[in-house]
């Protein structure tokens, strides 16, 4: 059953992700009645299927503020922003309601605080009734319910699906064994119902009630009115069904022919799409499930260990292949290199989410703090389709939320300030997203009133974290904001002023193997960069040696490759050269990795680019391009910020991954 009720919970997660995209929507356009019932069938959805699973506060709740949309759509009462908030309120309880770590008491009083406010928009229902939405025409329906076999292990509730069909119409349920032959050869349920219903729902609302068995039912549309009345008709088909006459459509159909009933007999489509909607409800995922499976990450994460395994093999009988010389193993060699690098693509893909499924909690946080901070703002996103690996998908959300609270906190004006400074009274934070090569770019804008270079630069002076008198560049004084402890609030909030923000944005960044800039313009605005790698399990690196000990680059960074004499290497002043007319410093990785001695002739210069600024790093030899599978390094080399990880390279031997980001952070303190 625990299987079951965690699908339900992942369904309902679906629907409730939906439902706050609708509901930001709808803020956005109050007048669109399109929207409100996009709102409408996300509610019923959710509705029907609490119901099925005994959820019982939730079905209460949705079934009221479904009463409030219903209101606001017939005009009965009028938009207010206390609509909006209520709603999220009653979507936290649901998400609440579904993490089960809260007593019933709080739970009940939760479910109660939300039930009085709804009391300021409609009358409160207790009984959960569908509202009439076919326009007063009753109908008739047969419904045919045979479960399969794991039916009672499923969690769902029979009595809550009866009860369901009563709560809308009148209805008749007639209770059947199944044939031996059925149990057995289609692994049936030992029981099936069949249901007469009459109702003034619509034949969506029916599908909902049976949305979680959907494939085990049958509903059809008999007449286009309540076939109740006619006592002698239900009398008819009532001893057919219970003399197990009547088990499907066909002999529905046979039934009314013999007894030349003229009534309209129409099977129902269980998963009919809903006209001029850009979402896909659960109904269209159940329709296209031979398509589509949802898969736990820890079974994605145990695949790329596998495959992190069968790289690191294949990286073995290359070596071996290169060694021997035997043509075979070569091709061998080349077709495991081919294959593996497409299990590996494969596998990456399925672990790609789009930045879409974490953007939600944000528009709630903007929305929120805009509110407690009396101030305006519109969130606008683009590129939100952009793919991440979900790993590094959650490792963001923490840097984000930083930003977003600094966006509105720092960055924003109150609305007054800014009709002041001829700006819109409504601030602007806009979000983009996109993909560069085997990066992803995440880009935030506010349009708020900017860094003010010389005031972070005193800042940290009066925070004794520099040093007076030290001759920055206006970047190198916006980075300032990175540095541990730095804050420029005078006091401490919930929202800011702890000194604990920037320096754990780009730390968090950085443990992703991504990059973070800020480019701001005081009374303009700020923009935030960041770059983020597409995985990070497996990477593409170049195979180096330093001191005849291997060391890895990630290829994503390194911009080119050249040579220097000796003679040369020694004659640098400053560390720094003159290359393609800019001035590239040269960091020394002999010398920051044990020792001075360098090749006879020649060093070799690879240019890697960090925070859109070039390096040089000096290595002896370059072996080549490395497919490295990427393991956290053991508490030997925990103090080492140099390195951010280690891989066995095919032979057995040990490769650092060069933590290129700290190396330069180091360099540049030196400086």
């Amino acid at each position: 059953m625990e299987i079951y009720l965690q699908n339900f919970i992942d369904e309902i997660t679906v629907l409730l992700s939906d439902l706050e995209k609708n509901i930001f929507k709808f803020e956005n356009d109050p007048k669109n009645n399109n929207q409100i019932s996009e709102i409408l069938r996300n509610l019923h959805t959710i509705k029907g299927a609490s119901g099925i699973f005994d959820f019982k506060k939730v079905e209460l709740l949705t079934h009221n503020i479904e009463s409030i949309y219903n209101s606001l759509k017939t005009g009965k009462i009028t938009y207010s922003v206390k609509i909006i908030n209520l709603t999220f309120k009653f979507i936290d309880f649901i998400n609440i309601s579904l993490e089960n770590n809260i007593t019933d008491n709080e739970l009940e009083k939760k479910k109660d605080d939300i039930l009085q406010a709804i009391q300021e928009f409609v009358e409160i229902k207790i009984s959960l009734k569908t509202e009439n939405e076919n326009g007063g025409i009753e109908q008739t329906f047969l419904i045919i319910f045979k479960p399969n076999a794991d039916f009672e292990q499923r969690g769902v509730i029979l009595e809550n699906i009866i009860k369901a069909t009563e709560n809308i119409g009148t209805s008749s349920v007639f209770q059947k064994v199944n044939s031996a032959e059925l149990i057995e050869k289609e692994n049936k349920f030992y029981m099936f119902w069949n249901i007469l219903l009459s109702t003034k729902s619509t034949e969506q609302d029916i599908n909902d009630l049976f949305l979680f068995v959907i494939d085990e039912v049958e509903i059809i549309k008999i007449a286009d009115k309540n076939l109740f009345e006619d006592t002698g008709f239900i009398d008819k088909i009532s001893t057919e069904i219970e003399n197990s006459n009547i088990n499907n459509s066909s002999e529905l159909n046979l039934f009314l022919n013999e007894n030349n009933i003229n009534i309209i007999q129409k099977k129902i489509e269980k998963n009919e799409k809903s006209k001029n909607t850009e979402k896909i409800n659960t109904r269209d995922l159940i329709a296209h499930k031979t398509d589509t499976i949802r898969v736990s990450s820890k079974k994605l994460d145990e695949l790329m260990n596998s495959i992190s395994e069968l790289i690191s093999t294949k990286e073995t009988i290359h070596l071996l292949a290169k060694e021997s010389g035997n043509i075979n193993l070569k091709d061998v060699s080349k077709k495991l290199e081919r294959l593996s690098r497409d299990i590996q693509n494969n596998a990456l893909d399925m672990r790609l989410i789009p930045i879409d499924s974490i953007l939600g909690q944000f528009k709630k946080l903007i929305r929120e703090l805009s509110q407690n901070l009396s101030k305006e703002i519109k969130f606008e996103t683009d590129g939100t389709e952009t793919e991440l690996d979900k790993t590094i998908a959650d490792g963001i959300i923490e840097p984000l939320l930083h930003i977003f609270r600094n966006s509105i906190d720092h960055g924003i004006e109150l609305p007054e300030e800014r009709l002041l400074n001829n700006k819109p009274k409504k601030g602007r934070i806009k979000f983009y997203a996109s993909h560069s090569g085997n990066n992803v770019i995440i880009q935030i804008h506010d349009d708020g009133q900017g860094i003010d270079d010389d005031f972070i630069y005193n800042k940290a002076v009066e925070q004794h974290l520099i040093t007076p008198n030290i001759n920055l560049s206006k970047q190198e004084k916006i980075d300032l904001i990175f540095l541990p402890n730095f804050t420029t609030s005078s006091e401490v909030t919930n929202v800011s002023g702890r000194g604990i923000g920037m320096d754990i944005v780009r730390k968090k960044i950085q443990e992703l193997n991504g990059e973070i800039n800020i480019d701001s313009e005081k009374g303009l605005g700020t923009y935030v960069t960041i770059k983020l790698p597409l995985t990070l399990s497996i990477i593409d690196t170049l195979l180096v040696q330093i001191n005849k000990k291997n060391y890895l680059i990630p290829r994503y960074i390194i911009y080119e490759i050249n040579k220097l004499t000796i003679s040369e290497l020694n004659n640098i002043k400053n560390n720094v050269i003159l290359k393609n007319k800019e001035l590239l410093p040269i960091i020394n990785l002999n010398k920051r990795f044990g020792n001075n001695k360098y090749p006879k002739k020649t060093i070799n210069i690879i240019t890697v680019t960090i925070q859109d600024k070039n390096y040089g790093l000096t290595v002896d030899k370059i072996l080549g391009e490395y497919q490295a599978v990427i393991k956290p390094l053991g508490e030997l080399f925990k103090n080492k910020n140099s390195f951010s990880g280690a891989s066995i390279l095919g032979d057995g031997s040990l490769a650092l991954m060069i933590d290129t980001q700290k190396l330069i952070q180091k360099h540049n303190l030196k400086i």
